[in-house]
């Protein structure tokens, strides 16, 4: 289990970074990605579904499933540093998602769900951001702005993840060389 998670969890970073480009500097978390098309995954159905589970290196949905449960505990687990990932699962008012993804949300990948009026953006965004900013210890504020919700908005997927660990880990402790 925990090679083939390693594995595409590299595989996927590694396209991800690509798909980026070099043209431009950016911070990014290809891990946030490929949380948040996991879920998703787990609630499409025919070519979507199939294209996602291509894109994620996995086989079927159990395997989703388990890799990811593995993959969050794993996490969080990690000793000697701070690391928090946070999933949330915004929806429009008036949208319901199926029984089956809610439990996968809440137990494979530990997301809450909440529902929001995004006819109110300026409401939502803070919403969304002021979550976001607790969840990061305030290091990320603005996630999201007003015109990323539209008329057609049903649900957000939002990923935050806190990384800290003590700069003294990079350090070889017998000569204070950089590793």
């Amino acid at each position: 289990m925990e090679r083939q998670v390693s594995y595409s969890v590299a595989n996927f970073a590694a396209k991800f970074c690509n798909e980026l480009g070099t043209n431009k500097t950016s911070i990014c978390s290809p891990l946030s990605a490929e949380i948040l098309l996991a879920l998703l995954a787990l609630g499409c159905k025919n070519e979507t579904h199939e294209e996602l589970l291509k894109a994620l290196d996995m086989t079927d949905d159990k395997a989703i499933r388990s890799s990811y449960t593995f993959l969050t505990s794993t996490l969080k687990s990690v000793k000697g540093v701070s690391l928090n990932v946070a999933n949330k699962v915004y929806l429009k008012k008036s949208a319901e998602l199926k029984s089956g993804i809610k439990k996968d949300a809440k137990n494979v990948f530990q997301a809450s769900l909440k529902q929001l009026d995004f006819n109110d953006k300026e409401a939502a965004v803070d919403t969304i951001n002021n979550w976001v900013a607790q969840k990061t210890k305030n290091k990320i504020k603005d996630i999201v702005g007003p015109d990323m919700i539209t008329d057609n908005t049903r649900m957000l997927l939002v990923n935050a993840i806190y990384f800290q660990m003590p700069s003294r880990m990079f350090y070889d402790d017998d000569d204070d060389e950089f590793l």
